[in-house]
């Protein structure tokens, strides 16, 4: 029995309802976007994290409200599954949800390139390479941890995943 169910993104929610009934289990999420998106669909959200990107911080929070709950994690194939493991693994449910798909596509070099998972990584470099001098973006320490294994640096590692940190952190470059 799941006590708690868990959305990484508005996108894992999309999908998980789709295929699924919300019944009365609580319903947690990684950050204050995704438990927004969540909310504007009707149901409530009973746990998400202050700083979204700092990820092994949030995981243990999120361990520690857990407590002994069995928690379903709506997931895609290339999940890094921080939060679950962060939790006893006889309490953990992967959900798998939907398939995350790399698209390949050439883009204009840029002067800042805002990356939002280690997938999103994975999927712009097989186009694409760093512009020389521009400024790399992490949204969450799970995608600066993958960045800097490629042995790209980043000028920040939001510690808020969402588009608002972003334009916070542009407005004090520009």
């Amino acid at each position: 029995k799941i006590d708690i169910l868990f959305f990484a993104s508005s996108r894992s929610f999309d999908f998980y309802v789709k295929q699924r009934e919300i019944s009365k289990e609580l319903i947690a999420c990684a950050g204050e976007a995704t438990a927004k998106y969540i909310q504007s669909k009707g149901y409530q959200v009973s746990f998400f994290p202050d700083e979204s990107g700092k990820v092994s911080f949030s995981a243990q929070l999120f361990s520690d409200w857990v407590g002994d709950k069995a928690v379903g994690f709506s997931v895609s194939n290339l999940s890094k599954q921080s939060y679950a493991s962060q939790l006893d693994p006889s309490k953990v449910f992967i959900l798998p949800t939907y398939t995350t798909k790399y698209r390949q596509e050439k883009i204009t070099p840029c002067s800042v390139y805002v990356f939002t998972s280690p997938s999103n990584v994975d999927a712009f470099l097989k186009a694409n390479e760093i512009h020389q001098g521009a400024k790399v973006v992490a949204w969450g320490d799970t995608t600066a941890q993958h960045l800097h294994a490629l042995n790209i640096d980043t000028a920040v590692t939001l510690t808020k995943s969402d588009d608002s940190a972003v334009v916070e952190w542009l407005d004090t470059i520009w």
